[in-house]
């Protein structure tokens, strides 16, 4: 029961979050978006984006591990906050960092829930 609650609080907080990046997406406002989705990292992933961005993928799944079990649905968070910042990266022309971390978000999705 306690770890439901937990797992709705996070989909509620995450959606959320979401809602707020992808408004701000349509608005092309890249910087804040950037922002918002570092807000995010530290809100519901505890990590800031410079560790996301300088860690290998296992520190990373390391991290996110909580007594030997890896919390898989932080990592499909994870997965999507990586995914739309890629994308925004890649139309604000910066395609070598949108690749890196398009490439980051393939190795997150495929953890199983």
């Amino acid at each position: 029961m306690i770890r439901e609650d937990y797992i709705m609080r996070l989909v509620e907080r995450f959606t959320k979050s979401m809602k707020r990046i992808l408004g701000l997406k349509e608005q092309d406002k890249v910087e804040d978006t950037i922002n918002a989705i570092g807000e995010t990292y530290r809100n519901l992933l505890g990590l800031d984006s410079s560790i996301v961005h300088s860690l290998s993928t296992e520190d990373i799944l390391y991290l996110m591990d909580y007594e030997g079990r890896l919390n898989s649905y932080k990592c499909q968070i994870l997965a999507n906050l990586l995914r739309e910042e890629g994308d925004i990266y890649l139309a604000a022309g910066n395609t070598e960092i949108a690749t890196r971390i398009s490439f980051y978000s393939i190795s997150y999705q495929r953890r199983p829930l």
